[in-house]
């Protein structure tokens, strides 16, 4: 299980379900929840922009739960974020709109395996009003929507297209000119002023003022708004210093740290080295609680060699030295000890070390480190 998580961690290749393909004569049975486990691969080590990509062929559709998708869904890892993503998947909404009902690594893990399980069927056009309800709609009203067939061709004539169409003209010439004017004062924005929210907002403003400026700029939704590819290259410029604002805005910590730069508490190249060493000690300690040391080594390393002076990097660092295989418990003491250098009270890294200092045989060194992370209320879930 943990080989093939590692598997979603890799930079190249393709990843698909099959599920027509018959299994070899000699092949075990895999006993886990394959759904579940194609979740958490792709919410551990996928980015947002990849899940967006594989997706994007669709986003003008407008998915609803299939047949199979009660038992795949059943299956999976559920959250708040992922029940708010199924009760969006009724066909009455696009696929950006349903993934912007709930966009966390987990929802978008999760809409990626319904989609590629086929238990999404997807429409041209939202679900009419007739067929939304509960299953076992009386018939009565089947015949009432009959009786009102004959009506709604005559509402899509091109007579009656000619007012939308002219009104659509002018609402793409507003847009085109609103694209040229954000596009040509990019370099004069703050990213609070891409977003258009204040500097001490909360993280709800943030993200509702991103989903708005999705609904203008995203390329998806202007693939069929007429603009020339020129503006069109511009709305994608523009989205994606949006985007930027809102991955660092929306991140309390790497918020701290732009504010921090901006004030001048901080150098932008130190800034952006911590940002980035976070970024990489977070995922190194997803890995660590799966329980995949030798995957977090490979992210905890570089957040410990951006970012030296953090007692939680060299602490993590220091462990899965210990824990991975083949364990190299000398390298993990020192990492350690430099942690307790940076916070000597810290009681995880005392509890930690005790058990890398017993396994080198230090014994009464083991003892007091461990008596002292015991006071202190530290130990390794």
């Amino acid at each position: 299980r943990i080989r093939l998580l590692e598997c979603f961690g890799w930079p190249h290749g393709e990843f698909f379900v099959d599920s027509g393909s018959e299994p070899p004569a000699d092949a075990q049975p895999f006993r886990a929840e394959i759904y579940s486990l194609l979740q958490e691969g792709i919410e551990t080590h996928w980015s947002s922009d990849r899940v967006l990509s594989d997706l994007s062929t669709r986003m003008e559709l407008f998915p609803e739960l299939s047949a199979r998708s009660e038992k795949i869904s059943a299956r999976l890892r559920s959250d708040d974020s992922v029940l708010s993503l199924l009760a969006a998947l009724d066909g009455t909404r696009s696929l950006w709109k349903v993934i912007q009902s709930a966009r966390t690594p987990r929802g978008l893990a999760a809409i990626w395996v319904l989609d590629a399980a086929g238990a999404l069927a997807y429409r041209d056009a939202a679900k009419p009003e007739s067929e939304i309800g509960a299953p076992g709609t009386p018939e009565i009203e089947i015949v009432t929507t009959e009786s009102h067939a004959p009506s709604r061709p005559a509402a899509a004539t091109p007579s009656s297209r000619r007012t939308p169409s002219q009104a659509e003209a002018r609402a793409t010439e507003d847009l085109r000119r609103e694209i040229g004017e954000k596009h040509a004062r990019l370099a004069e924005f703050d990213f609070y002023q891409l977003l258009g929210v204040a500097k001490d907002c909360d993280s709800a403003t943030i993200k509702h003022a991103y989903h708005v400026a999705a609904k203008t700029y995203h390329p998806d939704t202007l693939a069929r708004s007429g603009l020339e590819a020129e503006a069109r290259a511009e709305a994608n410029r523009v989205f994606a210093e949006i985007s930027k604002a809102h991955a660092t805005l929306s991140d309390p910590e790497r918020r701290r740290n732009y504010d921090a730069e901006r004030a001048g508490g901080a150098s932008g190249i130190d800034a952006n080295r911590l940002a980035n060493a976070e970024n990489m000690y977070r995922k190194g300690e997803i890995l660590m609680r799966q329980g995949n040391f030798k995957g977090a080594f490979d992210f905890l390393k570089p957040a410990v060699e951006l970012w030296p002076d953090e007692c939680a990097y060299q602490s993590a660092l220091g462990w899965t030295y210990y824990k991975k295989m083949p364990s190299e418990p000398e390298l993990g003491r020192q990492h350690l000890e430099r942690a307790l250098a940076l916070d000597p009270d810290d009681g995880v890294t005392l509890f930690r070390l005790g058990v890398v200092l017993r396994s080198l045989g230090q014994t009464e060194a083991a003892q007091a480190a461990h008596a002292r992370a015991s006071r202190l209320g530290g130990s390794e879930g």
